[in-house]
């Protein structure tokens, strides 16, 4: 008998196997590459056991410093296979203690990109779909049946929009141009991934995505303090995303975009309707425009300078 007779192939579903853990390892995100680690590789091929004839479903929740409201968004996702937190580790109030009560699934990774946060996180689920919420949004009981039922059918979709309502002190805001929000929220592990914007990232999927008439709730702007913390913040980060994407700023923009912001919201969306929250809302709205074009002024100010010999 000829030697290499004696070899015994590999059994297909040992190579699949191999395959998959390759795949895994090897794994390229549009929006920056994280390599998994032997323990992501083991939760991805030997995912928790399905519930209810259903598809699982990982929660994956990005936060720093959210500890008014992330007790309530954890609670809401309670029921999904797996829970997925990302925390900043310059957070310094209970958010850790808190989100460590749902999980253990508990990952550290300093902020630098909305985007970038979540791909971060996506290599690390065990399970088929991902549902994100923010640390400030609640999944209502009507929504969860509802994602239950979608994933049950097998409907073909490899993601799904979700309604949601935005609260502006207290109170949900329907006009302003916050009424009916669609946001891509839900979608299959393997499909999708965010670009690499700093703020208000958005999930790029490969294949048809579906809607959920349920809405999910934000508490977006709980007190005028917390939101005037955040401020500098977000308008840094998207005069920074304008300044990647080409954009320029100058006087016209300074002043003219601003005050068309607060005519289209207060005006044709609404917003007068919405009483003092929808003159605070569009004011601010306003302020957010002029702080960030004025930020990004600043930007090509210290480009120029930095150009020179």
């Amino acid at each position: 008998m000829p030697a290499f007779s004696l070899i015994r192939p590999a059994a297909p579903a040992i190579i699949d196997r191999t395959k998959e853990k390759c795949r895994i390892m090897t794994e390229h995100l549009d929006a920056g590459v994280y390599a998994a680690s032997p323990e992501d590789v083991a939760q991805r091929l030997n995912p928790p056991p399905r519930a209810d004839g259903r598809d699982t479903i990982t929660a994956l929740i990005i936060t720093c410093d959210s500890e008014t409201t992330i007790r309530q968004c954890m609670e809401s996702v309670a029921w999904c296979d797996e829970i997925i937190v990302v925390v900043d580790p310059r957070s310094t109030d209970a958010t850790e203690r808190i989100v460590r009560e749902f999980t253990d699934r508990v990952f550290f990774n300093e902020f630098t990109s909305d985007g970038l946060q979540r791909n971060f996180a996506i290599p690390k689920a065990s399970c088929e779909w991902i549902l994100v919420v923010d640390s400030d949004e609640i999944i209502t009981a009507e929504l969860r049946d509802d994602i239950i039922k979608r994933l049950r059918d097998n409907s073909g979709f490899d993601a799904f929009s979700l309604l949601r309502i935005a609260y502006f002190l207290g109170k949900p805001i329907k006009r302003c141009g916050w009424g009916r929000e669609s946001q891509l929220r839900l979608f299959r592990r393997d499909k999708g991934r965010y670009d690499t914007r700093r703020i208000h990232a958005g999930v790029h999927v490969n294949g048809p995505a579906g809607r959920i008439d349920s809405f999910m709730l934000h508490n977006t702007i709980r007190d005028l303090r917390g939101y005037l913390n955040r401020f500098n913040d977000f308008t840094s980060w998207s005069s920074a995303d304008l300044w990647d994407k080409g954009r320029r700023s100058g006087t016209l923009a300074i002043v003219v975009r601003p005050i068309m912001r607060f005519i289209k919201l207060y005006f044709l969306k609404l917003g007068f309707l919405e009483g003092r929250r929808g003159l605070l809302l569009c004011g601010f709205a306003a302020f957010n425009v002029f702080s960030k074009y004025a930020k990004l002024w600043e930007i090509q100010q210290n480009a120029q300078k930095d150009a020179r010999p």
